[in-house]
């Protein structure tokens, strides 16, 4: 199939088994995308009832048959696995590189099973597949283990899936990081890797993907690249990504400040909104074929946290750490950032969870 990279990786981490298995045409087209495949593949592979976090839940990443193509926007992958926040289907997707680099392997889907009996990580370079040990890496931070994997593999240009202490305490709400600065954040997919003692998924990959009509293909995308461009939105968001929607939410109370106690902070706009973002931007990032370029390097460059590079001036870290536990500078903001980055751990879920611990404790409820 044109767009695919046509085969699904299923990895037995209890056994060791390793089998590549087809992508069919009537998986593909019956169920969309690589959450539709994501989604089929989990009811297929589990059954009523599991432990999400037992050896019987299964852990899916899936890319659909875009990404890593020319098209502008189209890098998203997919991470799904039965819920241990909901019990129900859980699923998150994280952009850059992971997606693109499945598909160069060979990959749409990669699908893991079982429980290993130590600490592993997963390493795949084209079809040579491998489960290795990873008790040298258990313990350590995300970017401790990246940089560590980096050594190993003597190379920056691997592609890591990795948790770190949050994952593998299974806290319910950890995140499986893609690479040190973007994440597989909602729905506690960390937990279920760490459940299974997969510390990593390493992947590299050197192949292409085949479209039908390459002049064709490359005309579309580059319409599609030109929409994007001439979108009224477009300068706003390349310029500040998603803080320009920031004053918006400040303007109109709509902040969820104090565990949403106020809709307002007086100087919002002074110390935590988009005008910010000119101090701290170092440079921009973008997704794979993306115009847009919305992320920012932020560095922090005096005080406590000098020093201090990250991907991190968003809305969400900002509204989660900024307004709903009100940090009141962005140098603590961004460090925070860079925590929740280090022990894969999901800002949303964090902050809610932090958040209303020190309400109840504002209100006298509970105890230091």
């Amino acid at each position: 199939m044109l767009g695919y990279a046509g085969s699904i990786l299923i990895v037995d981490l209890s056994s060791g088994k390793i089998e590549k298995v087809p992508l069919t045409e009537d998986l593909a087209r019956k169920y969309l995308g690589s959450l539709g495949i994501n989604a089929k593949l989990l009811f297929d592979h589990t059954r009523a009832g599991i432990d999400p976090l037992s050896a019987e839940n299964v852990l899916i990443f899936g890319a659909g048959p875009l990404v890593g193509t020319l098209m502008p926007t189209a890098s998203k992958s997919d991470v799904s696995a039965k819920s241990p926040l909901t019990g129900l289907l859980g699923t998150t997707s994280s952009g850059y590189q992971f997606g693109s680099e499945m598909k160069y392997a060979g990959y749409d889907h990669i699908l893991i099973k079982g429980k290993a009996n130590k600490p592993v990580y997963l390493a795949i370079q084209d079809d040579v597949v491998e489960i290795r040990d990873a008790s040298h890496l258990w313990g350590k931070d995300t970017w401790q283990t990246i940089d560590l994997l980096q050594e190993e593999w003597k190379s920056e240009e691997i592609q890591v899936a990795v948790i770190g202490q949050s994952g593998e305490n299974l806290i319910r709400f950890s995140a499986i990081q893609n690479g040190k600065y973007d994440a597989w954040a909602r729905t506690g997919m960390g937990a279920v890797m760490g459940s299974k003692l997969l510390k990593a998924i390493v992947i590299r990959g050197k192949g292409g993907i085949r479209v039908a009509d390459k002049k064709a293909f490359k005309q579309v995308s580059r319409e599609m690249r030109q929409m994007i461009i001439d979108s009224p939105f477009f300068e706003a968001v390349s310029k500040y990504g998603s803080m320009a929607a920031a004053g918006v939410y400040g303007k109109f109370g709509a902040l969820p400040a104090k565990n949403f106690q106020t809709g307002f902070i007086e100087d919002w706009f002074q110390t935590r909104g988009f005008k910010v973002l000119e101090q701290y931007s170092d440079q921009k990032m973008a997704c794979p074929a993306c115009p847009v370029g919305c992320a920012h390097w932020a560095v922090v460059k005096e005080g406590a946290y000098a020093g201090l590079k990250i991907k991190g001036i968003e809305i969400t870290p900002v509204f989660e750490i900024g307004a709903k536990l009100f940090v009141h500078d962005m140098d603590g903001i961004l460090k925070c950032v860079e925590m929740f980055h280090r022990t894969s751990t999901d800002c949303v879920s964090g902050c809610g969870t932090i958040a209303m611990l020190m309400e109840l404790y504002q209100r006298g409820l509970i105890s230091e």
